[in-house]
């Protein structure tokens, strides 16, 4: 079955879907902002769909930090994190030297079945390390 994408919008919510679900692995349900009908514009606009999405917390992108006013998270008591991206591993990617400044789709076209291991599989390897380096150590 052929789709027609009318805008950007849907097709770039389809997208972020199918890969978070079907090649990520990530089950969480998805829904769209519109449906709160948030109000405001920029960051009291995020902060309006957050309260109406009942959200706890909030992760962001590590560049927002020099246009994000931590204290409208404080004072509505979400959580504020900023992701972190050092220490992911190197992947092979088809013309080296390693680029890590690419989207998920880079990592994907390149290792293919094994990306979810890129994005999650390091952390628990690194974990079993380091009990293996810590048996028999009393902490």
């Amino acid at each position: 079955m052929e789709t027609v994408w009318t805008n950007l919008s849907a097709l770039n919510q389809f997208l972020i879907e199918k890969i978070s679900k079907d090649y990520l692995g990530i089950q969480t349900d998805f829904r769209d902002s519109r449906e709160f009908h948030p109000k405001g514009v920029k960051l009291d606009r995020l902060m309006d769909l957050l309260q109406k999405a009942w959200a706890t917390s909030y992760m962001s992108g590590p560049s927002a930090k020099g246009y994000i006013d931590e204290t409208k998270f404080v004072d509505a008591s979400i959580e504020l994190f900023y992701k972190d991206y050092s220490g992911y591993p190197e992947y092979p990617q088809l013309f080296p030297p390693f680029e890590h400044a690419v989207s998920i789709l880079d990592l994907l076209f390149n290792c293919g079945p094994a990306a979810p291991d890129y994005i999650w599989g390091w952390r628990e390897l690194k974990r079993e390390q380091i009990l293996e380096t810590n048996k028999g150590i009393n902490l």
